[in-house]
């Protein structure tokens, strides 16, 4: 379980940032 949520967080990180890229691109 411990390493399957610390992937889950990695995950989340650049989902973010993926995230926070897209919605510089549309002027949010």
């Amino acid at each position: 379980m411990n390493k399957t949520k610390i992937i889950v967080v990695e995950d989340n990180i650049v989902y973010c940032e993926y995230v926070c890229n897209m919605l510089s691109r549309e002027g949010y």
